[in-house]
């Protein structure tokens, strides 16, 4: 019993298979510290303050026109709330639903499990909707009692990989519709696609039933803490007061850099070269499952 025990050898993985995170090895360094320098270089003394709950009108901008061509996105400036990711936009959400006495969001019957505990600390009740090979079954929100608003991912479901069919699109809105509920959209990777066409954002087909979450996370890197809200107008007002009258969440510099690093054609640049490249680094795992595990 008093021999002394030798400590395991910490081992690395010789593969990192861990689901939703980028390549942060591959993150633009010197496209994006050229575009800090422009940024900087003719930002006006004021974005250096604390600035407006909306983020920086440089990167709203910006990201409307992204946005519009890119994802289908009805985006105005106005409409668009800059958050630090998709985490604090979902936080700000569950305060305002909440405040309209909601009692109920749904979500999808397989997620991530940090959401799901965030609305229910916000006092919401997160009945599922149930998931299959077309998506969530967006029928079945009108037998769901007391819900106002449903999280849906319908470009590509967490974990399953379904994109939400045109129908169960087609449902969701008009529930919401009829029901007055909100739909959040989170687009966290809508611009990674391998196996199908693009598909657009559910947020165009009813621009003020739907909240549309956008975030660099996946496209950049989770360490520049930014996200956006593109919202129905009605809940502008009240977004912008459950985050505060000043933006004390999100940097005034890295709001002005990734507005460059987009008008620049930066952002499309390496979001085109990494989608090469997830593209391959897949081909590569899909065939070595076939040859070594084929069951």
């Amino acid at each position: 019993p008093t021999a002394a025990r030798a400590r395991p050898t910490q081992r690395r993985p010789t593969y990192g298979l861990l689901p939703g995170a980028p390549t942060l090895a591959e993150f633009p360094r010197t496209q994006w510290l050229k575009a800090a320098r422009r940024a900087l270089t003719t930002a006006p003394n004021d974005a250096f303050g604390y600035g407006d709950a909306h983020g920086r009108v440089e990167l709203r901008t910006a990201l409307a026109d992204y946005l519009a061509r890119a994802r289908g996105v009805y985006a105005e400036p106005d409409r668009i709330v800059i958050c630090a990711g998709f985490h604090h936009g979902l936080t700000l959400m569950a305060q305002v639903i909440r405040a309209r006495r909601v009692p109920a969001l749904a979500v999808e019957s397989y997620g991530l499990d940090v959401y799901r505990d965030l609305l229910t600390s916000a006092g919401l009740r997160i009945p599922p909707v149930y998931v299959d090979e077309h998506g969530a079954r967006t029928d079945d929100l009108t037998e769901l009692s007391g819900v106002g608003a449903v999280l849906l991912t319908p470009a590509h479901q967490y974990p399953t990989g379904v994109a939400l069919t045109p129908q169960r699109r087609t449902a969701a809105v008009d529930w919401a519709r009829a029901s007055g509920g909100l739909i959040l959209e989170d687009d966290y990777d809508g611009e990674f696609r391998y196996d199908r066409q693009p598909v657009g954002a559910l947020q165009g087909l009813d621009p003020e039933r739907v909240v549309y979450f956008g975030t660099a996370s996946k496209s950049l890197a989770p360490g520049l803490r930014l996200g956006w809200m593109v919202l129905p107008k009605e809940l502008i007002p009240e977004v912008v007061a459950a985050k505060g009258d000043i933006d004390y969440m999100s940097s005034a510099v890295e709001q002005l850099t990734l507005a460059e690093f987009i008008a620049s054609g930066a952002y499309d640049r390496q979001v085109r070269t990494m989608r090469v490249r997830y593209r391959r680094r897949r081909d590569e795992l899909v065939t070595a499952l076939a040859r070594r595990a084929p069951a």
